[in-house]
């Protein structure tokens, strides 16, 4: 299983809830199929979006320490407005499902 869903999972156990999406950056969103993949195995929608997150996150750090930007609410808001996300659905939930059992088997990691 991919290490999304092994995120999901703790923080799942850690906060009581499950993660209503993932969102997901940098390079890696170019792959199509990791991205199909991590939502299918997560059960989750995954938006994948800012390719180049660590120079951009490099400059709204330095808007938010000059006050260009107030607070981390802003930069979310920008990053939002600022670039398209692909969206993509869990499917195929039978399937994943019996993959998430036969990992619990295999493992005893809860699913």
């Amino acid at each position: 299983l991919p290490v999304q869903r092994v995120g999901a999972v703790l923080w799942g156990g850690l906060t009581g809830r499950r993660p209503d999406a993932i969102y997901m950056v940098g390079g890696g969103i170019r792959n199509k199929l990791l991205c199909e993949l991590t939502a299918g195995a997560c059960g989750v929608c995954v938006h994948a979006s800012a390719e180049q997150c660590t120079a951009l996150g490099n400059a709204l750090a330095q808007a938010l320490a000059v006050g260009a930007l107030k607070n981390p609410a802003e930069i979310r808001r920008v990053m939002r407005n600022s670039f398209k996300a692909d969206v993509y659905e869990p499917g195929n939930e039978s399937l994943w499902q019996e993959k998430r059992r036969r990992y619990e088997k295999i493992t005893g990691a809860p699913h």
